[in-house]
C-alpha cells in the first residue's frame, strides 16, 4: 500500500513543479502515477505525500519554479469527477506520515492555502488535527510550531473553535482592572487554547520530538506565562513531572506577586482549580509564615475566605482566621464555635497547640506567637465551654494557667455556663448596671457603705435568683480587678479602702475558682513592689484581712514566705504563716487525697468518668494547681540574715500627704538642677528646686536620691548633703534616711552582694552616705534601727563578714568629722574593740583586714593599742536560740514519718512514705528552685554519704547543698582574687620577659592565657581545701543543729563522709572560677603589650624589639643559646613551655582521687557520645545488661570514688579469666568471650563520672601501670586494648597518653614487649618513637642503647615485623656513630697501655656495646640483601670469591644508602621548620657538599636515586590517612633540586647557564630511572601521584625561580620537554593521565609556547604527536572504555586551549597531527584543521555570491612547518619529481605546436569553457604521456601499499611490524606517505600554475601534472585506498589560502570529471561526515561543500546516492537547509 501511496509524490518529484502548469500535465501525472486505482482512503494518503512534497522542495530551492496547487486541484477535481469528491479534512490529518516535516512558515502557509483552495467553499482549516498524538512527533511539532508562527489573519477564525483556558465572561463579575486586562487580544491569543497547552505536554513527555517541543514551551512561558500556566493547571491528572514543576514554580510566583496578572491568574484558577489554589496557599504559608497577610489579601479580594477556612490544616486556619477577626473580616467566636462543635477533639487541640505558640517556653525570652489578648480570651472562653477529652482539658488547665501569669484579665473568661464566676470580657452590661455599680463604689468611697455592709449585699446579689442582681455583683467584681492596673495611681486613703474590700472579697469567699486565683496573684504581685510603696502597702493590708484563709493555701504561703522585705516590715505576718504552714500542708494534702504527694495533680481516674467539660475540669482543680501553676517561680530566700537593721516607718505616716510621683516635665526639671548642681551655683539651683519641689513628691524624690545618686556617687556626697539642708525641709531629710535604710537592708541581706563586688561597693557608698547624714553631723544612729555590733555578729555567725566588715568601717569613717562621735567615744571605742577581735581571731581575709586598718587610720587609732573583746568566745552557741520556732517546727517535720499513707496514694517506697506533705512539700520546693551560682545543678553531683542514713531523713539533703554552696560563697572571693592577682603578676612578667622580640601577639596572647589559667587555678585548689573542708563541715554542723539535732546526737561520722567526698567538687567550682577570672585579668595587664605588637606590624613589617622589657632585664645576653631570645621570636622548643600548661593534670593524685570526687568542671562533655557508643555496643555482647550493672538509662553520676572501684572489679575479673590462658593471643579469642565483654565496660566508666576526660586519664594512667607489669601475651594486649578504648574517648586522654609513652622519662617504658606491642596498636607514633630514642642515646641516657637495640631487632627483624630499617633511621645513625666513637676510644685506650688496664671494666662495657650495634647493623644488611628469589644468590656469581666481593658491594651499598636516606630525611626535617629560608637551605646544601655527597657522579646519582625513592614511598605509606603528610617527601625533594640548581655553577667557571641546565637534565634523568623501575616492578599497582607531584612542582618552582631570564628558562623548558618525551605513553602508559597533565601545566605549554622566536613549538609538537600516536589504536578500536574516554576529553580540552591560545601553531603543524589522528577522529581533526591565525578575519563562508577567487588570502601560501617530504622515500621522490617535470616540458611543448598549427582562432577555441572541451581534456592529456610516465602512474598504487619505508634519509628510524600497523591505523595503506604524496603534488602543482603568466587550457587545474597524478590515484586506488586519498585532500581544506583554494578546486573536478557514481559518493561522504560532527569546522571544507551543493553545474541533487534511503535524504535536506539558512 506504501508504494501506491508514494507513487504520485514520487512521479512529481521527478517531473518537478513544471507538472503543474497545466492542466494536463497534472492530469497526465495523476494518470502515470495510478492514482485512478486507488481506494478513497489511499488517495487522501497519496495527496497528503503530495502536500508534503510541495512543502519540502519549496524549502528547498526558493529559485525554482513554485509549485501551483490550484492548477493541480483543478486537475484533480476533473480527474475524479466521477468518482466523488476528496475529504480535505482527511487528508491534513493524513499528513501523519514518517517522512513529512514543515521547515519554516511559508510551507505551512503552502498547506492552509492548499486547503482553503481545494475546499473552495470557505471551510475553516482543521486547526484540530495538530492535536493528540500523531506517529511522527517531529511532523506534528512541526506543523504546531508553524501554526504559532503564522500570521494572526491566517488562521483567526480557525482559532476561536479551540477550548479556551479562559473567556472574558469568566472575569465579568471582577473588577475593572481585571476586566481590561481579560481583553479581547488576549483571549484571541494563540496560546489561548487548551487543546495546544494538552498536546504540548503530551509530545514533551513522549515521543522523539522532546527536544523540538522545548523551544515552543519556554517561547510560551516567556510570552504568555498566565495563560500557559492556567491552561497546564487545567489539564487532566496525573500530571508528569515537567507539569508538575512548571505548576509548583508558577503557582509560588503568581501567589506571591502583586498587580492586575497575579489577580488575573488567582481569580480563574479558584474557578477551576480549587484544590490546586489552596494547595499553593498552604505550601506558602509553611514556606514563609510571614506570608499569611499576603494569602488574606488573595482570600479577601477572591472572596473566599470562608472556603478557605475549611482546610483540614487547622493551624493554617486558626491563624488564618485570626488575622482576618484582627481585621475585622470574621467573627472569631462563632467561628470557633462551629469548628469546634465539627471537628470536635481534634480540631480543640490544634487550637491548644496554636494558643501554647504564645507562651514563652523555657530559656525562650519570647514566644513564637504574639497573641492580643482579646484573641486568648476567645479561643480560651471557647475551648471552656466545650467538651473535650481529659488530656485536652488537662493542656488547656496548664495553658489557661499560664496565660492568667501573664494577662491577669483573663479571670474574667469563662464560659458562659458558669453564674458563679464574673462575666467575661466578651460580656457587656447594661447602662443601668453599670450605672448601679458605679453608684455602689461611690458610695463606698464615701464612707456611706462599711465594708462589711457592702460583702453583706454582694452575698445576697450572687445567691440571687434575680438576674439583675447577678448581673450588679458580676459588674462589681470585673470593674474592681479591672481597675487593679491603676491601683498605684490611688490616693492613700482611697486605695486603703479598695485594699480592705480585695481582701474582704477573698475573706468571705466571693470569688472562686479561677478568678479567686487571680485575687491571690494581684495580692502576691503588689507584696513584691518595693516595702512603702503604694502597691505594697495594698497587698499588706488586703492580706491581713484574709489570712485567716491561709492554711487553706500552703504553697501560696511558701510563695508569700520567699518575699525578703516581707518579712522585714511585717514581721507579725510572716510569724503567723510560719506558724501556721505545717497544717496547712496537712490539712491540703488530706482535702486533696493525695497524701504527701500532693505535688501530683493527676491521682483521679478520669478515663471512667464522662468527660467534663474544659471549665467544670479547672474548676474542679483550680485551688489546687493555683501556687503552682499560676505563680511564677522564684528563688527560696531564708529569713534576714542580719536582723539587726530595721526600717522604721512610723514616722512618714502622714494622713495629710497624698504621695504621688511629679509629672514628667517636672521630673525633668528636677533631674535637672540635681545633674548640673555645684559648689559654684547651689544658691541658684536651692530656689529652683524650693518651686519644683512638693512635699507629695517627696517618697519620689528621696527613692531617686539614694538609688540613683548617692549609692553609685560617693564624690558626691558632701554636695548633695549640702544641697539638702539647704532645702530646709526635715520631712525631707527623714524620708531620704529611711530610703537609705530601706535599701541598705536590701543589699546587706542580698545573696549577690556576697558574690558581687558592685554590689559590695554600692552598699559601701551606702554606709558612707548613711554616716555623713548622721554621724558626721553628730546625729545618732538609733540602736533599733542599726546595732552595729550584732551586725557584725549577725555577719560572722552567718559567714558574711566580707559584707558586714567593710558596711560597717564605711559608716564609722565619718565620726572623723564629728565632734561628739569620734575617739574616746565610748560607743565607737565599743565597736572599734569587737572589729580589732574579728582582726585578730576570725580569720579574715587580706582585704577585709586592710578595711580595719583604713579605719583606724582614718579615726587616727592604733590598732595594736585597741584591747579587743572577748564577746565572740565567751558567748553561748547562738546556734541554739537563733530560731526557736523554726527548730521545733524542723524537729516535728523530722518526727512525723509514722503516718500511713492515704488509701488514694499510689504506693511509694518506705523511705518516700515517711514524708509529710510539708516536707515533700519543701523538699521540692527546695529542688526546683535553689540554683546556686557557681555550680550549676549541683544536686545531681553531690553524694550523700552514708546513703542510707540521707535516705531516711530527705529534709538533710538539702541542708547539705546549702551547706555546700555557701561554703563555697564565703570562699571563692579572696581565693579567687588572691590567687588571679599572684599568677596574674607572675604571668605577666615572665610573658613580657620572654616574648620580648615576638612579633606575633596571638602567640603571646595563648601563652599567657594557658600560664595565667593554670596557675591561678592550682593556687586556688592548693589555697581552698583546707577551709573548704573545715567551713563545710562547720556549716553542716550548724544547720543540722538548727534543725533538730543536739551536740549529743550530731552524725560525726556522716557529716565527715560527706565532706571528704564532696570536697573535690567543692574545690574545683574555686578553681573554675579563678581561671575564668585570670582571662580577662590577664587581657587587661597585656592589652597594651598586644597592642604595640599589631601596630608594629602592620605600620612597618620589621622585626619587633619591646626595647622597655628587653633593657629592663640583666642578662639577655648572658643566657645560654636554648634560652636566649631570637629575632624572629620565640622558637618552637621554648613556646613548649608554655604549651606544657596545657597537658598539667587538672586532678588530684590517684590516691586521693580514690576518696574524693572528681571536678565536674573540668571535663568536655562532648565524649559523652562515643561513651555511650560503646556501651550500647557492651550490652549487646554482655550476659546481661548494662543496667544489672548499675548503668541505667539516665544513670546518676558516679563519684571518683565509685568509678575507680568498678575499674578496680572489672580489673580484678579480667585478671582471673586472663589467668587461665595467659598465653593465648586476643585475635584468637571469639567474639563474645568474657575478656572482650569485660573490656568493652571499662570506657562506660568515664561516662558516668562527673568528669570523663579526668576519669579517662585516671584509668589510663592504672592501666599503663598495670601494662609495664604484664609478663604475659595477653595481659599487654589486653591493656593495650583498655588504652586504645580510652583514647579514643577524649583527645585529651589520647595526647596525654601518646605524650607519656613517648617522652615521659621512666625505666619502666624500656620494656621491649610492652613498646612493641604498643607500636602495632599504634598508640606510639614509630617516627617520634625513633627521634626520642635517638635523642636520649646523644645525652647518653643509661639503658637506652640496650633497649633500642632490642627494640629494633624486635620490630625489624623479628618473626612477625611491624617496621622496617628507614622508620628507625635516627637511631640507627645515632647507634653507628656511637660505635664508632666507642671503638676509637678504645683504640686510644688500648694505645695508652696503663690507662687501658685501669678502664678495663668500662674498656669491656664498650666493647659489648659496640659489638651489639655492629651485630644488629649487619644483621639489618643481610635482612635487606636477601633476594626475594631463593635461587638468586647462587645465580648471581659462579665462584665464591665473586659472590664474597658482589657481597661486600652490596654492603657497603647498602650502608650507603642509609647515610643518603638519613640525609634527605634531614631535608625533610629542615624544609618543614617554618622558620627555614634561603639561607638555611644554602647552609645545608653546603653541609652535604662538604661531606662529599655531591662530589661524584656515582654517589650523586645514588643520592637523588634514594631521594626520589623515599619520596614515593613516604607518598604511598601515607596517602590513605595524611594527604597533607604524602606529599611531604615529593614537596621537600623540589626544593632541594631547585636549591642545588640554583646554587650549582661551572667547575671551570666557563657558562653556568649550560652547567645549570646540565645539571637538572642529570636529575631529571635519575626521576625517570626510577619511575621506570616502578612502573616495571608495579605494572597495575603503579601509583603515578608522586611523580606527578614531583614533575608540577619542578615546574612551578622553575618558573619562579628562572622566568625572569628568558634564555635559561628556554633551556630548562627544553629540558623538562625532553623529559617527558622520554615518559610518553607508548612507553609508559601507566604515567598517561599524569603525563597529559604535565604537557598541559601552565608552566609549561605557555610558556613553551611563548617562547621567542617559537623556540619551542617543534617540542610540543612532538610531544602532541606522541599522545596521538598514543591515542591511535584506542580510537580505532570502536567502543571506548571510560578511562579512555575520560583521556580523549582530556585531549580534547587541551587542543581547544590551543586552538584558543596558539592557533599558529596548529596551523603550521597541522599536517603533523592529521598524520597521526585516525580517521575515526572526525571531531578532533576537524578542531586542528579550524584553526587560523589571529591576525585574520575570516570571510562568512555562507555570503551569497562569494567570490573566494577575489580574496586577497587566497593566494598567499600558508606556513607549513611539518616536514611533509619525508614521508615519501626518496627513490619514489625522484620518479615523483622526474614525472611531474617530464610531464610539465610535454605539455609545455605539445601546446606551443597545437598553437602554431591552429593560430590565434584555434586557440580561442581552446580557451572556450564548453563542458564538451572540458570532458574532452583528460584524453588529450593521455596522449601526452610518455611510456615511462605511463609506467610510473600505474606503479604508485603498489607503492603506497607498500610498508612503511626504511629509507635512511627519514627522519624517524625503521619502525617495527606493530609500529607499522600503529601508523597505517590497521590499512593496508601507508597513509604518512598518502599523505605525504596528496601535500607535495599540491604545493607542486600550485607552484606550476604561479609560474604561468596566463591562462593556457580550458580549466586552470586541468590536464596538468599534479592533476593526472590525483586522476590516476582516484581511478587506480580501491575503495579504501579511495577514501584515505580523498580525506587526504580534505585535509588541506582549511583556512584561506593558496593550499585551501586548490585543494578545494581539484576536490571539485574530480567531482566533476569522475563518470562513476560510487567516486563521487565517496567524495560526498569525506565531507559530509566532517560537517555532521559539533562544530567547529573548517572553512575550507565548508565553502567547497556549499560550492558543491549549490553551483547547478555539480548537478548535486539529480544523484542517486542523495535519495538511496530515507534517512540519508533528510540528511541532506538537514544540511542543505543549515547552507541555505544561512546564505
Amino acid at each position: 500500500m506504501s508504494d501506491k501511496t508514494q507513487a504520485l509524490a514520487k512521479a512529481m518529484r521527478e517531473a518537478g513543479p513544471s507538472c503543474c502548469n497545466s492542466t494536463a500535465a497534472a492530469s497526465e501525472v495523476l494518470t502515470q502515477s495510478g492514482f485512478d486505482t486507488l481506494t478513497p482512503e489511499n488517495r487522501v494518503a497519496a495527496l497528503a505525500r503530495v502536500l508534503g512534497l510541495m512543502v519540502s522542495k519549496s524549502a528547498k530551492s526558493c529559485a525554482e519554479i513554485p509549485w501551483d496547487f490550484q492548477t493541480f486541484t483543478t486537475a484533480l477535481a476533473n480527474h475524479t469527477k466521477n468518482q466523488g469528491s476528496v475529504d480535505w479534512n482527511l487528508v491534513i490529518q493524513a499528513l501523519d506520515y514518517p517522512e513529512f516535516s514543515v521547515q519554516d512558515a511559508a510551507g505551512f502557509e503552502f498547506i492552509v492555502k492548499a486547503f482553503r483552495t481545494a475546499t473552495k467553499n470557505g471551510d475553516l482549516f482543521p486547526i484540530s488535527a495538530l492535536w493528540g498524538q500523531w506517529r511522527n512527533s517531529i511532523g506534528q511539532v512541526s506543523m504546531i510550531r508553524e501554526a504559532i508562527r503564522a500570521p494572526k489573519d491566517l488562521l483567526a477564525r480557525e482559532w476561536t473553535t479551540v477550548v479556551k483556558v479562559f473567556t472574558r465572561d469568566n472575569y465579568s463579575h471582577a473588577g475593572p482592572e481585571l476586566r481590561n486586562h481579560a481583553s479581547a487580544a488576549l483571549e484571541a491569543s494563540v496560546w489561548n487554547s487548551l487543546d495546544l497547552v494538552d498536546t504540548l505536554m503530551t509530545l514533551a513527555e513522549f515521543g522523539d520530538a522532546r527536544e523540538e517541543v522545548k523551544p515552543i514551551l519556554d517561547n510560551g512561558l516567556r510570552s504568555n506565562t498566565e495563560l500557559m500556566f492556567l491552561g497546564l493547571a487545567q489539564l487532566k491528572t496525573p500530571w508528569n513531572a515537567l507539569q508538575q514543576d512548571l505548576v509548583s514554580k508558577l503557582l509560588h510566583v503568581y501567589l506571591t506577586g502583586s498587580g492586575v496578572i497575579p489577580q488575573f491568574v488567582q481569580t480563574r484558577l479558584w474557578q477551576v482549580s480549587q484544590g490546586l489554589l489552596v494547595s499553593g496557599l498552604l505550601d506558602l504559608y509553611d514556606h514563609d509564615r510571614s506570608s499569611l497577610v499576603k494569602i488574606l489579601k488573595i482570600t479577601d479580594d477572591l472572596q473566599i475566605l470562608d472556603k478557605v477556612l475549611e482546610v483540614k490544616s487547622y493551624i493554617f486556619a486558626i491563624d488564618l482566621a485570626v488575622l482576618a477577626s484582627r481585621r475585622d473580616m470574621l467573627a472569631l467566636d462563632k467561628w470557633l464555635q462551629t469548628r469546634i462543635a465539627v471537628g470536635q477533639d481534634i480540631f480543640a487541640r490544634a487550637c491548644l497547640d496554636y494558643i501554647n505558640e504564645g507562651i514563652p517556653q523555657d530559656g525562650q525570652a519570647k514566644a513564637k506567637r504574639d497573641l492580643p489578648v482579646e484573641t486568648v480570651a476567645s479561643f480560651l472562653q471557647n475551648l471552656l465551654g466545650s467538651p473535650i477529652s481529659p488530656e485536652n482539658a488537662a493542656t488547656l488547665k496548664n495553658v489557661h494557667a499560664a496565660y492568667l501569669q501573664m494577662y491577669p484579665q483573663l479571670a474574667d473568661v469563662t464560659p458562659a455556663i458558669d453564674t458563679s464566676a464574673p462575666a467575661g470580657t466578651e460580656t457587656s452590661f447594661s447602662p443601668e448596671v453599670e450605672e448601679t455599680t458605679t453608684d455602689y463604689y461611690k458610695r463606698i468611697y464615701r464612707g456611706e457603705i462599711t465594708i462589711p455592709e457592702i460583702v453583706d449585699l454582694l452575698q445576697r446579689f450572687k445567691n440571687s435568683t434575680d438576674a439583675r442582681e447577678q448581673d450588679i455583683y458580676a459588674c462589681m467584681i470585673h470593674n474592681l480587678f479591672d481597675e487593679y492596673r491603676f491601683f498605684s495611681t490611688y490616693r492613700e486613703k482611697v486605695l486603703s479602702i479598695t485594699s480592705d474590700l480585695f481582701g474582704a472579697l477573698i475573706q468571705h469567699q466571693l470569688v472562686s475558682y479561677i478568678p479567686l486565683g487571680i485575687a491571690l496573684r494581684y495580692v502576691l504581685d503588689a507584696l513584691r513592689s518595693p516595702p512603702g510603696s503604694k502597691m505594697f502597702n495594698f497587698g499588706a493590708q488586703a492580706l491581713s484581712r484574709f489570712r485567716l484563709r491561709l492554711q487553706e493555701w500552703p504553697t501560696y504561703c511558701s510563695h508569700l514566705l520567699q518575699i525578703p522585705h516581707l518579712q522585714q516590715v511585717h514581721p507579725e505576718i510572716v510569724q503567723y504563716i510560719q506558724s501556721i504552714l505545717p497544717a496547712a500542708a496537712a490539712a491540703a494534702a488530706a482535702a486533696s487525697g493525695t497524701g504527701v504527694d500532693s505535688g501530683d495533680n493527676s491521682t483521679t481516674d478520669l478515663t471512667l468518668a464522662p468527660p467534663l467539660s474544659a471549665s467544670q475540669e479547672l474548676q474542679r482543680q483550680a485551688i489546687q494547681s493555683l501556687p503552682s501553676s499560676s505563680l511564677s517561680p522564684t528563688s527560696p530566700q531564708a529569713p534576714p540574715v542580719f536582723t539587726s537593721l530595721n526600717v522604721d516607718t512610723s514616722f512618714l505616716m502622714r494622713d495629710d500627704i497624698e504621695y504621688e510621683a511629679p509629672n514628667e516635665q517636672t521630673k525633668d526639671k528636677i533631674l535637672f538642677i540635681v545633674n548640673n548642681v555645684s559648689q559654684n551655683n547651689i544658691e541658684t539651683k536651692l530656689a529652683e528646686m524650693k518651686e519644683l519641689l512638693r512635699e507629695s513628691s517627696y517618697r519620689w524624690f528621696s527613692n531617686y536620691m539614694v538609688v540613683k545618686r548617692a549609692s553609685i556617687e560617693p564624690n558626691y556626697h558632701v554636695l548633695y548633703l549640702k544641697f539638702l539642708d539647704g532645702l530646709q525641709s526635715p520631712l525631707l531629710i527623714r524620708h531620704i534616711l529611711h530610703e537609705t535604710y530601706a535599701n541598705i537592708k536590701i543589699l546587706i541581706n542580698s545573696e549577690k552582694t556576697v558574690q558581687s563586688s558592685s554590689d559590695r561597693t554600692l552598699l559601701k557608698n551606702l554606709g558612707s552616705w548613711l554616716g555623713g547624714m548622721t554621724l558626721a553631723r553628730n546625729r545618732p544612729i538609733k540602736h533599733k534601727n542599726l546595732a552595729f555590733k550584732e551586725l557584725l555578729i549577725e555577719g560572722y555567725d552567718s559567714n558574711r563578714l566580707i559584707v558586714a566588715i567593710p558596711f560597717v568601717c564605711k559608716v564609722l569613717e565619718q565620726c572623723n568629722k564629728s565632734t561628739v562621735f569620734r575617739p574616746p567615744n565610748p560607743w565607737l571605742i565599743a565597736i572599734m574593740r569587737l572589729l580589732v577581735e574579728l582582726y585578730q581571731f576570725a580569720d579574715l581575709k587580706l582585704h577585709l583586714k586592710f578595711e580595719i586598718e583604713v579605719l583606724c587610720n582614718s579615726l587616727a587609732l592604733d590598732l595594736k593599742e585597741i584591747e579587743p573583746t572577748s564577746t565572740l568566745k565567751d558567748r553561748p552557741p547562738q546556734e541554739l536560740v537563733a530560731h526557736p520556732a523554726s527548730l521545733t517546727q524542723d524537729f516535728e517535720r523530722l518526727s512525723m514519718g509514722g503516718y500511713a499513707p492515704s488509701a488514694r496514694m499510689p504506693v511509694q517506697p518506705a523511705t518516700q512514705q515517711s514524708l509529710t506533705a510539708s516536707q515533700h512539700q519543701q523538699q521540692q520546693q527546695h529542688q526546683e528552685t535553689v540554683a546556686p551560682d557557681f555550680i550549676p545543678n549541683l544536686a545531681a553531683y553531690v553524694t550523700f554519704n552514708p546513703p542510707a542514713f540521707y535516705n531516711e531523713r530527705p529534709a538533710l539533703k538539702r541542708l547539705v547543698l546549702i551547706a555546700i554552696d555557701r561554703a563555697v560563697k564565703e570562699i571563692v572571693a579572696p581565693v579567687v582574687d588572691r590567687s588571679v592577682t599572684i599568677a596574674g603578676i607572675s604571668t605577666c612578667e615572665m610573658v613580657l620577659k620572654d616574648f620580648a622580640m615576638e612579633p606575633n601577639e596571638e602567640k603571646m596572647r595563648k601563652a599567657a592565657h594557658l600560664m595565667v589559667q593554670n596557675l591561678a587555678g592550682s593556687l586556688a585548689l592548693v589555697t581552698c581545701k583546707e577551709p573548704l573542708k573545715v567551713s563545710m563541715a562547720n556549716i553542716i554542723r550548724t544547720l543540722f543543729l538548727q534543725n533538730g539535732f543536739t551536740e549529743q546526737t550530731l552524725p560525726e561520722q556522716s557529716i565527715l563522709m560527706t565532706v571528704n567526698d564532696n570536697l573535690d567538687l567543692a574545690c574545683s567550682a574555686v578553681e573554675k572560677a579563678a581561671m575564668e577570672k585570670a582571662i580577662p585579668e590577664i587581657e587587661e595587664s597585656l592589652a597594651s603589650s598586644f597592642s604595640n605588637r599589631k601596630k608594629h606590624r602592620e605600620l612597618t613589617g620589621q622585626p619587633y624589639y619591646d626595647m622597655a622589657t628587653f633593657n629592663s632585664s640583666r642578662y639577655p645576653a648572658s643566657l645560654p643559646e636554648p634560652l636566649r631570645l631570637k629575632p624572629t621570636g620565640l622558637t618552637a622548643q621554648q613556646l613548649r613551655v608554655y604549651d606544657d600548661f596545657a597537658r598539667l593534670p587538672r586532678v588530684a593524685p590517684p590516691a586521693q582521687q580514690a576518696l574524693n570526687g572528681a571536678s565536674p568542671y573540668l571535663t568536655e562533655r562532648s565524649v559523652r557520645t562515643p561513651l555511650m557508643n560503646a556501651k550500647l555496643e557492651a550490652e549487646q555482647g554482655y550476659p546481661f545488661g548494662a543496667s544489672d550493672l548499675g548503668y541505667e538509662s539516665a544513670p546518676v553520676p558516679l563519684t571518683a570514688h565509685q568509678s575507680l572501684e568498678k575499674f578496680a572489679q572489672i580489673i580484678s575479673e579480667l585478671d582471673k579469666l586472663i589467668s587461665h590462658s595467659p598465653s593465648v593471643p586476643w585475635s584468637a579469642l571469639p567474639p563474645n568471650h568474657e575478656v572482650k565483654l569485660l573490656t568493652r565496660l571499662v570506657p562506660l566508666l568515664p561516662a558516668q563520672s562527673y568528669s570523663a576526660d579526668e576519669m579517662a586519664l585516671t584509668f589510663s594512667q592504672k592501666v599503663v601501670q598495670l601494662l609495664y607489669k604484664s609478663e604475659s601475651t595477653l595481659y599487654r594486649e589486653v591493656y593495650v586494648v583498655l588504652l586504645e578504648q580510652l583514647c579514643a574517648l577524649s583527645p585529651k586522654v589520647a595526647k596525654e597518653v601518646t605524650e607519656w609513652l613517648v617522652y615521659a622519662d621512666d625505666e619502666r617504658k624500656f620494656n621491649v614487649p610492652v613498646t612493641v606491642t604498643l607500636i602495632k596498636a599504634g598508640l606510639v607514633s614509630l617516627v617520634d618513637q625513633d627521634m626520642q630514642l635517638a635523642r636520649l642515646i646523644e645525652i647518653g641516657r643509661a639503658g637506652v642503647v640496650e633497649f633500642t637495640i632490642k627494640l629494633i631487632r624486635e620490630c625489624v627483624l623479628g618473626e612477625q615485623p611491624c617496621a622496617n630499617r628507614n622508620e628507625f633511621i635516627n637511631s640507627l645513625n645515632v647507634l653507628n656513630r656511637l660505635a664508632q666513637q666507642q671503638q676509637q676510644q678504645l683504640q686510644q685506650q688500648q694505645r695508652g697501655g696503663s690507662a687501658a688496664v685501669a678502664g678495663g671494666a668500662t674498656a669491656a662495657a664498650s666493647t659489648k656495646s659496640v659489638e651489639s650495634i655492629v651485630s644488629l647493623i649487619e644483621d639489618i644488611r643481610r635482612r635487606s640483601q636477601v633476594p626475594r628469589d631463593g635461587s638468586a644468590a647462587s645465580a648471581t656469581s659462579p665462584t665464591a670469591s665473586s659472590s664474597a666481593a658482589a657481597n661486600k658491594e652490596m654492603t657497603d651499598n647498602s650502608v650507603l644508602k642509609e647515610q643518603l636516606a638519613f640525609i634527605f630525611a634531614e631535608w625533610i626535617r629542615v624544609y618543614q621548620l617554618p622558620t627555614s629560608n634561603d639561607k638555611a637551605y644554602g647552609a645545608f646544601i653546603n653541609s652535604i657538599q662538604q661531606q662529599g655527597v655531591l662530589k661524584g657522579e656515582e654517589i650523586s646519582s645514588l643520592f637523588f636515586r634514594v631521594c626520589t625513592e623515599m619520596s614515593v614511598e613516604s607518598y604511598l605509606k601515607y596517602k590513605a590517612t595524611n594527604t597533607a603528610a604524602a606529599y611531604q617527601g615529593v614537596d621537600a625533594f623540589v626544593k632541594l633540586i631547585v636549591t642545588l640548581v640554583k646554587h650549582y655553577s661551572d667547575p671551570q667557571g666557563a657558562n653556568h647557564t649550560a652547567a645549570k641546565v646540565t645539571y637538572l637534565t642529570t636529575l631529571l634523568s635519575i626521576i625517570v630511572l626510577v619511575l621506570a623501575q616502578a612502573h616495571e616492578q608495579r605494572r597495575g599497582q603503579f601509583n603515578q601521584k608522586p611523580f606527578l607531584r614531583l614533575f608540577s612542582g619542578l615546574l612551578t618552582e622553575m618558573m619562579t625561580a628562572y622566568e625572569s631570564s628568558p634564555a635559561m628558562y628556554i633551556q630548562i623548558l627544553t629540558a623538562f620537554s625532553n623529559t617527558f618525551q622520554t615518559l610518553q605513553p607508548m612507553v609508559f602508559p601507566g604515567f598517561t593521565f599524569g603525563w597529559l597533565s604535565l604537557i598541559s601545566h601552565r608552566s609549561f605549554m605557555p610558556k613553551l609556547l611563548l617562547a621567542e622566536g617559537a623556540k619551542g613549538w617543534p617540542l610540543f609538537q612532538k610531544l602532541l604527536v606522541s599522545l596521538f600516536r598514543f591515542l591511535v589504536p584506542f580510537l580505532s578500536g570502536g567502543e571506548l572504555r571510560d578511562t579512555t574516554r575520560t583521556l580523549y576529553k582530556g585531549t580534547l580540552r587541551v587542543m581547544l586551549v590551543l586552538l584558543h591560545d596558539f592557533p599558529e601553531f596548529l596551523c603550521d603543524y597541522h599536517f603533523s597531527f592529521c598524520d597521526v589522528i585516525p580517521n575515526s577522529c572526525i571531531q578532533l581533526r576537524n578542531l586542528i584543521l579550524s584553526a587560523f591565525p589571529r591576525n585574520m578575519r575570516l570571510p562568512d563562508p555562507f555570503t551569497p555570491n562569494l567570490k573566494v577567487d577575489l580574496l586577497q588570502e587566497i593566494h598567499q601560501p600558508p606556513r607549513v612547518l611539518s616536514d611533509y617530504t619525508s614521508g615519501i622515500p626518496l627513490p619514489f621522490r625522484r620518479d615523483l619529481d622526474l614525472y611531474l617535470r617530464i610531464r610539465e616540458e610535454e605539455e609545455e611543448e605539445h601546446r606551443q605546436q597545437e598553437l602554431s598549427e591552429k593560430g590565434e582562432e584555434e586557440k580561442a577555441e581552446g580557451q572556450d569553457e564548453s563542458s564538451g572541451d572540458v570532458t574532452k581534456s583528460s584524453t588529450k592529456a593521455k596522449k601526452l604521456t610518455t611510456a615511462a610516465s605511463t609506467k610510473f602512474l600505474e606503479n604508485i598504487q603498489e607503492t603506497l601499499a607498500v610498508a612503511v619505508s626504511t629509507d635512511a634519509n627519514r627522519s624517524s628510524v625503521a619502525l617495527s611490524s606493530s609500529e607499522k600497523a600503529l601508523i597505517s591505523g590497521g590499512t593496508k595503506y601507508n597513509i604518512p606517505m598518502m599523505n605525504a604524496l596528496v601535500l607535495y603534488v599540491g604545493v607542486q602543482g600550485i607552484a606550476q600554475l604561479h609560474s604561468k603568466t596566463d591562462s593556457q587550457s580550458s580549466s586552470p587545474i586541468a590536464h596538468t601534472a599534479s592533476m593526472d597524478v590525483y586522476q590516476q590515484l582516484l581511478m587506480a586506488l580501491d575503495r579504501e585506498g579511495r577514501y584515505l586519498f580523498l580525506s587526504a585532500i580534505a585535509n588541506q581544506l582549511r583556512y584561506p589560502n593558496s593550499h585551501t583554494h586548490y585543494f578545494s578546486r581539484v576536490l571539485l573536478y574530480l567531482f566533476f570529471e569522475s563518470e562513476q557514481e560510487s567516486i563521487k559518493e565517496q567524495i560526498t561522504r569525506v565531507l559530509l561526515e566532517r560537517l555532521v560532527v559539533n562544530r567547529p569546522h573548517p572553512w575550507g571544507l565548508l565553502i567547497t561543500f556549499i560550492e558543491l551543493i549549490k553551483n547547478p553545474r555539480y548537478a548535486f541533487w539529480d544523484h542517486s546516492f542523495t535519495r538511496i534511503d530515507p534517512d540519508i535524504e533528510k540528511l541532506f535536506d538537514s544540511v542543505s537547509r543549515s547552507v541555505k539558512r544561512s546564505t
